[in-house]
Parts: structure tokens; sequence; C-alpha cells
């Protein structure tokens, strides 16, 4: 509490907005919760928690866990053959946990540091200034890659990713539901010989948090530290690479818990529309299916302990990326002990085409499930794309421009939607390809006249183009967002780690964004309009009541 109190004192000068808004409203129309300002907060802190006791804190569960003030809420799945419990039923199973006799649990905490032995340090072989976005590059000696870029747009803030070629891809059919869990099994599973519960413990006074993920081309670990606890984040990913844990135990508890949770989704109309959705996206792609308790049977705790062990091993194999409030000095000597001296070797992976694509030409699906009248409806238009910046910032404006018709014609004129947008994305890899997600809730009856409603708008945007006054709307939204995210330490960790994986570290174009932005015109959306919604090649998902 010490810390965390601490890190948003440090940060006091760089408070957002919205963080003063919602003190406002909970003090005005909420709780009355009092907002006396973060100095004052601070002090409280400072002065209260080293007096409270830990008497204290354990009498207030004999005062407030007590028998006659207790409300019991029981949830099911409608099932057939499944057994609701009856009031008698809970309250014997109360009965009988009250008067069984329960082994206290036994608090084992092991004191000593996360790493004890000593560690020889690597070294800075070669650095490069990335002058364009104001970052530097070191090679390390062991082959690693350390990309950094020093702010101050946060005090005490700083972010990291890293990034591997190979991903799931480097394996088979037989183990992908392994493969998939893999990165999710060792964040639950501790570090050493520390499980989960003693890591939390002996880190409980550090503002840090790091994961390791395994995804289709590239697997990594992401994460963030206060400028005090950059260190411990540090140890954390030495030791994921030279003491990664994979607990059973961990692993039983999770397949456990999800087996369950994959049960009752059975019942959720949300649940499989979204599954039909994932399927349908892939074209009923075998590597993407829709987890059940039947595929989950699949997952084997030897595979996850080999395919983790393989992927974070090879530091020559990784880049590293970091940014925030970096004192280069500290840092560096952090990174040649840390990430300098994990183990390397000569081979250097690439990712496999999965050949996962999305169906050809026009694929509609209607999932009828749940008794609620209301509908959900996704229409994806998708295909290959020319990848440049300049084709990267017309579909986007293309996106804001369509989303802003959407909602002053189908929301506000015609008021038939509970919601409506549209949302470009494009992808690199395997191949450069973009898709534009329309989506939409509204009444069962209304779907298929708000989805020609729809496309009479993407029509009329293609074939007379855009107001000048729309396309002003979208450039001053394209600037305005990137300003705004210029000012975030999010922004340039993924202008860095996308820098790197998609251009090998080129960013010779980075500075003319606005200078495209501002050379957009209404025939150039006609025609991006034109090319990116093909009425030949789509599919869309919607959701409507059991028949």
């Amino acid at each position: 509490m010490l810390s965390s109190i601490e890190k948003a004192y440090n940060e006091r000068d760089k408070q957002k907005s919205d963080s003063y808004a919602e003190e406002y409203t909970r003090n005005f129309l909420m709780t009355e919760e009092p907002f006396p300002g973060i100095e004052n907060e601070y002090m409280y802190y400072q002065s209260f928690i080293p007096r409270i006791t830990l008497e204290e804190v354990n009498a207030l569960a004999n005062e407030w866990i007590i028998d006659h003030n207790r409300v019991i809420i029981i949830t099911a799945p409608e099932i057939e053959g499944v057994k609701i419990p009856t009031e008698e039923d809970i309250l014997l199973v109360l009965s009988d946990v009250e008067n069984s006799d329960l082994v206290a649990y036994e608090d084992v905490t092991i004191d000593r540091p996360l790493i004890e032995e000593e560690i020889k340090p690597g070294s800075i072989v070669a650095e490069r200034q990335l002058t364009e976005v104001g970052a530097v590059e070191w090679t390390l000696s062991n082959g690693a890659i350390v990309v950094f870029k020093d702010t101050d747009f946060k005090d005490d803030e700083i972010l990291f990713t890293s990034y591997s070629l190979g991903g799931n891809s480097q394996y088979g059919q037989d183990m992908d539901i392994s493969a998939d869990m893999a990165a999710t099994i060792v964040s639950m599973s501790g570090i050493g010989e520390f499980d989960n519960v003693s890591l939390e413990k002996l880190l409980s006074d550090k503002v840090f948090s790091i994961s390791p993920y395994l995804g289709d081309l590239t697997e990594g670990f992401s994460g963030s530290s206060s400028v005090q606890d950059l260190e411990s984040m540090l140890q954390m990913l030495y030791l994921y690479f030279t003491d990664l844990r994979v607990d059973s135990q961990a692993f039983s508890s999770y397949i456990q818990r999800l087996s369950a949770i994959l049960e009752n989704k059975k019942a959720s109309p949300d649940a499989a529309f979204s599954d039909t959705l994932q399927a349908v996206s892939v074209n009923y792609h075998p590597r993407k299916r829709p987890m059940t308790t039947e595929i989950l049977e699949e997952v084997n705790l030897d595979d996850i302990n080999a395919i983790a062990h393989e992927r974070y091993t090879n530091a020559a194999d990784f880049k590293f990326f970091f940014v925030g409030n970096i004192d280069k000095d500290t840092f560096k000597s952090f990174i040649e002990k840390y990430i300098g001296s994990i183990p390397s070797t000569d081979k250097n992976e690439m990712w496999k085409d999965l050949k996962i694509e999305a169906p050809d030409g026009v694929v509609e699906k209607m999932v009828y499930q749940g008794q609620e009248a209301r509908s959900t409806h996704y229409s994806i238009f998708h295909g290959d794309f020319e990848y440049s910046k300049e084709n990267l910032i017309t579909i986007n404006a293309v996106g804001k421009i369509l989303e802003t018709r959407l909602l002053e014609v189908i929301r506000e004129e015609m008021g038939s939607v509970y919601s409506i947008g549209a949302s470009p994305s494009v992808d690199r890899l395997p191949k450069p390809e973009y898709n534009i997600v329309i989506y939409y809730g509204t009444d069962p009856e209304k779907v298929d006249e708000i989805q020609q409603a729809v496309f009479t708008q993407i029509k009329d945007i293609a074939e007379k183009g855009p107001s000048d006054e729309d396309l002003l709307k979208a450039k001053e939204k394209l600037r305005r967002e990137r300003e705004t995210s210029m000012r975030e330490n999010r922004f340039w960790l993924n202008i860095l780690n996308n820098g790197y994986l998609y251009k090998n570290g080129d960013f010779s174009d980075f500075a003319n964004y606005n200078e495209i932005v501002d050379q957009i015109t209404v025939e150039e959306i006609k025609v991006a309009t034109k090319r990116y919604f093909n009425f030949d090649s789509y599919y869309s998902v919607t959701l409507k009541q059991e028949q």
C-alpha cells in the first residue's frame, strides 16, 4: 500500500483529467468520498499504516464475518440435468463446514532474496542512436538486442516488452492446445523455488509486473515497474530464462477451474456468438478451434513444460524494449547484469505460416440462442493489404469517416441501434492483410434493415466521397490522437517494438505522419473505400434469440 501511494504521489504532476473527474463524481454524486489531494493522502498513509497492527486487522474478521448478517447468492446454468440446490441444501452445507475439524492454513514464507547466486554480467558491444525516435539500441555480448527511450511523461513509470520469432507455429496440431496455454501456466507457477503464493509474499512491497506470452508467431515478456523496482522486474526476467518453473498444482487448479467455466459457457448466448465469430473468421481452421471441455482434454503438462523451456531460453533470439523514466547509467548496469548474463545459442528461429485465412466469398451465419429480444451483429470486410504508411493512415481515415457517418445516420437519425462502430486493423505477418469490423446491437427485427442501411452508407462514400467537412474532422481526429499518443509511454513502446518486428529497426518515415494526413483527398477516400469494401468478400455473424 505504501509503495502504491508513493507511486501515485510521484506521478502527481502527470495525473490525467479523468482521474480528477472520477474523484469529483464519487464525492458529489455517489459516496461523498472526500478528496483532500494526493499530498494529504500520501501523508495519511505514512502516518496511519505503520500504526495498524496485525491484531487489529484480524479482529475485523471476527467482527464482520458472523452468521446473522450473511447473504447467500447462488448462480447456476440453465442446463438440463443440472440440479439446483435448495435453501435447505445450502444451509446444510454451511452447517457441515462450520462443524468440521479444519486444519489451519500453514503460512510458509521463504526468507531469502530472489537471486542468491553471483551473476557474471555481460557487456554492451555496440551502441546505435535511433535519432528519428529518440531511442538507443544496445547489442549485448550474448547477442541480445536492447532498445530504450528515456521520457518524462511519467515520473515513476517504466514499460517493457520483448519478442522472439517462432511462437506456437513451431508446434504441430497435436500440441497446439498445450502451446496456447503454456504462457498462462508459467505465469501462475511462480519462479525457481518460489511457488506463486510465496513469490507474491516476497514481492508484496514491490511495484512491478511481468508476464510471459506465447502467440502464433512470437513469444516474449511484457511488464511495467516503478523506477525504484526496475531491478526487481529485471531479476524476474532473468529467472524466467534461467530458472523457469512449471507448477503441477497450478496446472491442475487452472484446468479444473477452466473446465467448470467451459461447462457453464454452454448456456451463454454471448459465448455461442463469440465462438461462431472466431470459427468463421478463420474459415474453421483446426488451429483456432473455440475451446470446449472436450478439446481441453488435449492439454498435457509435460508438453507445456517442454514448450515453455524451449521458448524462453535463448537471449540471442530476443529483442527487449524499455520506455519511461530511465537513468542511463543505472539502467546500463542492470541490463548488463540481468540480460547480458542470460545464456544464448546460435539458434535463431523463424515463424511458420500456419495458413490461417478468412473465408472466401460472402459468408453469413446466424446464431439462435437465448431468450432476450436483442441482437448483436458483426460484418467484417477483409483482404490483402499493400502495406505502406500512406495506406495505413488512409484506411484509418476511412474508418473514422464511416464511423461518424454511421453514428449520425443510423444511431441518431434512424434511432435503430443501441451502439454502432467501424474499426479497421492491419496485420503485417504472416502476410499483409486488413480487416474492417462493423458492429452494432439492435432489435432482432431490424438486423437486416440496418445491415442494408450500413451498406448504403459505405457505397455512398465510395461513389460520392465524404464531404469536405467530414474529411476535415477525420484529419483532425487523426492528428489529435497522434498528438495525445506521443505523450504516452505505451505509444512509444509499440512504435519501437513494431519498428523492429516489421521493419528491422528502420524508423526513417516516422516523422512524416502529419504531412501524409494533410495530403489525403476526397478522391483518395473514395478509391480506398471501394478497395477495402468488397461486397463479394465479407463475412457476418448475427446473434438472435432462440426461435
